[in-house]
């Protein structure tokens, strides 16, 4: 075991609705960490026409024919395959903040297979949590959830807002 400093490389799993997001910011915000999340990464390089990007475009429209493109959504196109997923991973990973700052990784790995490939590519986690959270409680908070249409963004309604402030 080395005695040298490691940035720290976070990974955050559990169910959707679990808190991964609000937890990976709260990380990132006290101790520096790069927030990196896996949806958010595949879409900013497909935006960016990048040459990992247009794979996966490439692959979503593909998977996508028959439904309105305007509309895409990548949950239902169905998973990317693992080898693109991880290129895109590693473009990012590979920066100069990531290597200096430590990141906090939400999104991936999915599968044991997935764990393995980011371990083989150099970039194995030093820590991972599963955060575990009630049935109720996720239902709960992801009904709570709205998308705003023009921009994306998930938001709680205003409406929702004032119930939980009662």
């Amino acid at each position: 075991r080395s005695v040298a400093p490691q940035c720290p490389r976070v990974i955050l799993q559990g169910p959707r609705g679990s808190g991964k997001g609000t937890q990976a910011a709260l990380l990132s915000a006290k101790y520096g960490l790069v927030n990196i999340s896996m949806v958010e990464l595949i879409k900013q390089a497909i935006a960016d026409n990048s040459k990992v990007g247009n794979m996966m475009s490439t692959y979503i429209d593909k998977k996508m024919m028959g439904k309105s493109k305007n509309n895409r959504h990548l949950m239902e196109c169905g998973p990317l395959p693992d080898n693109i997923v991880l290129k895109c991973l590693v473009e990012r990973l590979s920066k100069l903040d990531c290597a200096t700052k430590g990141w906090v990784l939400r999104g991936y790995p999915k599968s044991r297979i997935q764990a393995e490939a980011l371990s083989e590519a150099g970039y194995a986690p030093n820590r991972v949590y599963f955060l575990e959270c009630p049935t109720d409680t996720i239902v709960e908070r992801l009904s709570l959830r709205r998308t705003d249409p023009v921009t994306g963004n998930r938001t709680i309604s205003s409406t929702t807002l004032l119930l939980l402030l009662k």
